[in-house]
């Protein structure tokens, strides 16, 4: 155990932490302090020692590279309002707020209830914040004993805009499997018309999770009808700096840097690792992957602004009609 950490450290190449990031004590990382776990959830070992070296790992590959990113582009613009509102997306980084860990871990809960799963099933997860001033992605271990997250990190993705109409949803709410029936891929990297790689650089891994009901405004009002619903890299250029706001048709967009920590520790692999046991391998999981002791499967989507999660400093509010289509959402969902 200890010899695989510490190889795994070298593969990860990633040096002490700045402070404030390396030395979190956020609560709901610590192991329990004592107490009979439920015995149909004592099973479940939290790998601590993983989760550390994994922590150290996303600070590199992914909030190091989005914080340059931000910070370069805060240069850019000066001392204006567009640069108030890097600054607010980089607060939404802090895996150190505790409050909004544990909201995450209660809406995780409440998903997987509402889903009907095995929470034991849960481990290692990615968690989408839909919530137009949030726009988050989560990674992180769920411990059903204590039925607490151990967060791992924090990126800015985009969701969909449905405002924008025509073939735009709002990304569904849920809890949804990454199963070996919708078999991912990976991209082209073929720019279309407008130099713009959809799915981002070639070689970047598309999770695929299906058709899901989405909604959509059709004819001035929301309408619900079948979406594809993937999680995918965009334009290292054009697509990157657009992150942390709704721009998406439906699927969920996330940086180059967590597509590469996804695939790379195949946190959401645990049906394909199970899998290629059988079958020997697959063009599609890399073949320099380092799977963590218990890859998770599940995707769940929440909106922390259904739960009366205060607006983020920075956030632009929404008029009165797209406060009325949010509603009519939420009680479609």
């Amino acid at each position: 155990m200890r010899f695989w950490l510490v190889f795994s450290l070298v593969l990860c190449l990633a040096p002490p932490l700045a402070a404030g990031v390396a030395d979190q004590a956020s609560p709901v990382a610590s192991p329990p302090s004592g107490g009979a776990a439920d015995n149909r959830t004592e099973a479940v070992l939290v790998p601590y020692e993983e989760i550390q070296m994994l922590r150290q790992c996303f600070h590199d590959v992914v909030y190091q590279r989005t914080i340059e990113r931000l910070t370069a582009r805060k240069k850019q613009l000066g001392a204006s309002n567009a640069a108030r509102v890097i600054d607010a997306k980089i607060q939404r980084l802090d895996t150190g707020n505790a409050e909004y860990i544990a909201q995450c871990s209660q809406d995780i809960l409440r998903l997987a209830q509402k889903a009907q799963i095995d929470m034991r099933k849960i481990l290692y997860f990615l968690y989408i914040d839909r919530n137009r001033n949030r726009q988050l992605a989560l990674v992180g271990f769920f411990d059903p004993s204590t039925r607490t997250v151990s967060p791992v990190g924090l990126d800015l993705i985009s969701s969909g805009d449905m405002d924008k109409g025509k073939d735009h949803y709002l990304t569904p709410e849920g809890v949804f499997e990454n199963r070996v029936e919708n078999f991912g891929y990976r991209a082209l990297g073929t720019p279309n018309q407008d130099g713009w790689m959809g799915l981002g650089a070639k070689g970047s891994r598309v999770w695929d999770f299906g058709f899901q009901p989405g909604l959509r405004i059709y004819r001035g009002g929301p309408s619900l009808a079948q979406m594809r619903l993937l999680v995918h890299a965009t334009d290292p250029v054009q697509g990157e700096s657009r992150l942390g706001r709704r721009d998406s048709k439906g699927c969920v967009r996330i940086s180059a840097g967590l597509n590469e920590f996804l695939d790379r520790w195949a946190i959401l692999d645990g049906n394909y690792e199970q899998w290629v046991r059988l079958k020997g391998r697959t063009w599609l999981l890399r073949q320099d992957r380092t799977p963590v002791l218990e890859p998770g499967r599940y995707l769940f989507i929440g909106d922390s602004s259904e739960s009366g999660q205060p607006p983020v400093p920075g956030s632009t509010g929404m008029n009165a009609a797209k406060q009325g289509a949010e509603r009519a959402a939420n009680a479609l969902n």
